[in-house]
């Protein structure tokens, strides 16, 4: 009766969210374990798989939503993704502090999870970041999907090195690329579901819409 009614208000307990993911379809990639440690063909395997399985991710991920009333379908076609965001903020701060799971919920399990078994929670923050970057990549030129591969960021030791992110290349004035790691921007907020900033902020949504304005171009300016 509970689920019935769940799904007839538009709204699903956390305790729901918790039991579909135990059946979310998890995302494995060709090539595991840390980033630094893989080749640039594994880097590059990595992320022609994840291209080529980006709609079917999508499609998973708006099923879930569906139930939580957050329709990903408009804004992905181009309607206005502003409501759509708002709803996703409020859903992880009502839903996500019960999926917190301290021992998972870190940097060095996340850059390395399966995102499978009790890690599965990690393919659900891998599709909401394609989300993210896809309302970019749609709406903004110059932005695209990438394998990061700034000498900058390895140097730097920065966990978006060889993996797939958002990036608008270094041109003109610009002194490097625009990196945008949606990807670990999700993750952050599944590792501090109750932080009180990110409870209030919509980081989310400011990233995509610094990005989809051209203000991320414009600071380097």
């Amino acid at each position: 009766m509970s689920r019935w009614l769940d799904r007839l208000t538009g709204r699903a307990s956390s305790d729901t969210l918790s039991a579909r993911l135990a059946h979310y379809p998890a995302y494995r990639a060709p090539h595991g374990g840390l980033p630094a440690s893989w080749t640039l063909a594994q880097a590059n395997a990595n992320f022609d798989h994840l291209m080529g399985e980006r709609e079917h991710r999508l499609r998973i991920l708006g099923e879930l939503l569906r139930d939580y009333a957050i329709d990903i379908a408009g804004p992905l076609a181009g309607e206005s993704y502003a409501s759509t965001l708002d709803a996703l903020h409020r859903w992880v701060n009502e839903a996500w502090p019960a999926l917190h799971d301290r021992s998972l919920a870190k940097r060095e399990v996340w850059l390395a999870s399966s995102r499978s078994g009790r890690e599965v929670v990690y393919s659900l923050v891998l599709d909401l970041s394609l989300f993210l970057g896809e309302i970019v990549v749609r709406r903004r030129a110059g932005y695209a999907w990438a394998v990061n591969l700034d000498e900058t960021d390895r140097q730097d030791e920065m966990p978006s090195y060889k993996r797939t992110v958002v990036m608008r290349p270094a041109v003109g004035s610009m002194p490097a690329p625009v990196v945008l790691d949606f990807e670990e921007m999700v993750a952050s907020r599944y590792w501090n579901p109750e932080s009180v900033s990110d409870r209030i902020r919509n980081t989310w949504a400011e990233a995509v819409n610094d990005a989809v304005s051209g203000a991320y171009e414009a600071a380097w300016r």
